[in-house]
């Protein structure tokens, strides 16, 4: 209830006029029902009379004014309804549209840990399928509920005056269903919170059948069939659960439409009997004590499936609730030391650490130091720890222990949004936008998107100017074949438009992950060029397996099982025969067969 009542009041302070209509509306409807029980009553009444008056024409007239009063209750009815049915789905629209919001610019302030735990994906998952609809129909049940009870309320202020029995019988028959229901809510919470792994699994495989990304692969590999099995097994097994819960709610909501189906002729004889027995017992007052007792029973079984509906919605709402109270450890820094746009030395200080839920260090007791204008180029094998470095630079995370400085102050001195404005980052996997080539560039710095001349520059250094051009548009040209008559890159062609995006953000920091491994030769030659000249008079580091981009870079520093083992120019690494050498000699065999000494 708790949770009910929030979400009531905040829809309620977020939308007033629109909560205030459906608030109107629903007393007016709640109340028309008994209204229009009552004239049916005078109807048949007033028509009983004058047909055995054999038809006196000063007694047709209270039948045609019951008539005229019934027909304005129907029309004001579908009105207010009509009326009611836009304002609710406005209403839906607003609060899942807020609610949408918060749950994206609450996915925008989190650490990037968050995005990298499953069991938070999870969450997200959830709360991002659920949670605005359950908010829409947790807002909804209450006021069916309101209205519910006020034509509870009136039907039972008359009913009971004829007989308190029935009341009672038509609330008694609500409680086991009342139970039940909430029962399920519970089960049905249990089983999407076990499975939601899964539904993920599911989604993920179906998009391996429809996109384009993978159905070369299908086709040459012929692992189209494989995917489509993997997806059919899963989507079996949720088919499965949903049959069992919905074979359950069937099974009892069964039972207990049967008591009230036995309820109802009952409270029928029940009520002839008793109309039989006054005086001053009609037709009319048969029907409407009838109608009382169905539309007292039909509301209180409502009821009864409505508060089972909160507690379900309520369930699912935790998990919206719960991710708002997920905190940035990070993020959430926003006053700190000014930076100035300016950095003029990176230090690591005996820096280790272990990722969230591992005990396993990726780095251990790690120290080096990088100053303005060096260009330097982290080495090593997978899983030596180079992104790990990387990240926290770029303060994605905090070390486990130890101390990174910046310009000689501790890197969680600075606010958030100053430390972010001054990295220029391309990462190996870096995202690919299927917008423009222009609108792939400019989110390098946003805040440049009208600067022509550094898209411009940035397209040039980058080598993609006879690219751009040749597309049917330009740099206006849509990317991928998802949308319109999109145009698809190479590989190296997207790189080229990563690197792009870096030199249009022209940051004080560079880094680079892996920036040539999809260019050929020539292609790398130029833009390794354009990047040393960029980077002239900043601090920029590589991260790459290419001897290539090493051999551009001031130091090398040499990573390997979570520690730097080596560190120098090239030729100094090469004289120590260590494992850069190692490394360097492997490669360089790979093109050139056994190879002279290397100085």
């Amino acid at each position: 209830m708790k949770r009910t009542a929030t979400v009531f009041k905040n829809v309620f302070h977020s939308f007033p006029l629109h909560s205030l209509s459906i608030i109107f509306f629903t007393l007016v409807t709640g109340l028309l029902p008994v209204v229009n029980l009552w004239i049916s009553k005078l109807l048949l009444d007033n028509i009983v009379a004058y047909l055995s008056a054999s038809g006196k024409s000063e007694l047709l007239e209270p039948v045609l004014l019951m008539l005229g009063l019934q027909v304005g209750v129907g029309v004001t009815t579908i009105l207010l309804t009509q009326a009611d049915s836009y304002i609710s789905t406005k209403l839906s629209q607003l609060i899942t549209f807020k609610m949408e919001q918060e749950i994206y610019q609450h996915c925008l302030s989190m650490d990037y840990e968050f995005f990298e735990t499953p069991k938070q994906q999870d969450k997200l998952f959830r709360t991002q399928a659920q949670s605005a609809g359950a908010s829409n129909s947790l807002f909804s049940t209450v006021i069916s509920i309101v209205r519910k009870i006020v034509t509870i309320i009136s039907s039972g202020v008359v009913l009971f005056l004829f007989s308190p029995l029935l009341c009672l019988v038509a609330v008694s028959i609500a409680i086991p269903n009342l139970i039940l229901n909430i029962k399920l809510a519970f089960e049905n919470y249990e089983l999407i919170e076990k499975r939601s792994e899964r539904i993920r699994k599911t989604g993920y495989v179906a998009s391996l059948l429809l996109y384009k990304n993978y159905a070369r692969d299908n086709i040459l590999f012929g692992i189209g069939n494989h995917f489509f099995n993997m997806w059919k097994s899963l989507q079996k097994k949720t088919l499965s659960e949903d049959l069992t819960i919905q074979l359950r709610r069937n099974k009892f909501g069964g039972i207990g439409d049967i008591i009230s189906h036995i309820a109802y002729f009952g409270s029928y004889i029940y009520i002839v009997w008793a109309t039989a027995k006054e005086a001053t017992g009609t037709i009319g007052s048969v029907v409407m004590n009838v109608g009382l007792f169905v539309n007292a029973q039909g509301h209180i079984q409502g009821i009864a499936d409505d508060f089972a509906n909160l507690y379900s919605n309520s369930i699912f709402l935790n998990d919206y609730y719960n991710l708002q109270q997920v905190e940035s450890k990070i993020e959430r820094q926003k006053t700190g030391l000014p930076l100035k746009g300016r950095v003029d030395s990176i230090k690591f200080e005996n820096v280790s650490f272990k990722y969230p839920q591992s005990e396993r260090y990726a780095l251990k007791d790690i120290s080096f130091e990088i100053n303005l204008g060096e260009c330097v180029c982290l080495v090593g094998g997978n899983g030596a720890g180079k992104s790990t470095i990387i990240k926290l630079i770029l303060r994605l995370y905090d070390p486990t222990s130890g101390n990174i400085s910046i310009n000689g102050r501790n890197i969680k001195d600075y606010s958030t949004d100053e430390l972010r404005r001054i990295f220029g980052v391309l990462m190996q996997d870096f995202s690919l936008y299927l917008l423009s080539v222009k609108e792939n560039i400019i989110v390098g710095d946003i805040k440049k998107a009208d600067n022509e001349a550094e898209l411009h520059r940035a397209i040039d250094c980058a080598g993609l100017g006879e690219t751009v051009k040749a597309l049917p548009h330009g740099e206006a040209t849509i990317l991928g074949k998802m949308f319109g008559n999109g145009e698809d890159l190479s590989i190296g062609e997207w790189q080229r438009l990563g690197l792009a995006r870096i030199f249009f953000r022209n940051a004080p920091l560079i880094i680079l992950d892996e920036p040539t491994s999809a260019l050929d030769p020539q292609m790398e030659s130029t833009v390794l060029e354009h990047f040393r000249k960029m980077t002239v008079g900043k601090l920029s580091i590589i991260v790459s397996h290419r001897f290539s981009s090493a051999r551009i870079a001031d130091r090398i520093i040499v990573v390997d099982s979570g520690k730097v083992v080596e560190t120098g120019t090239h030729a100094e690494l090469m004289k120590e025969n260590g494992l850069y050498s190692r490394l360097f000699r492997i490669q360089r065999k790979r093109y050139v067969g056994d190879e002279p000494n290397e100085d």
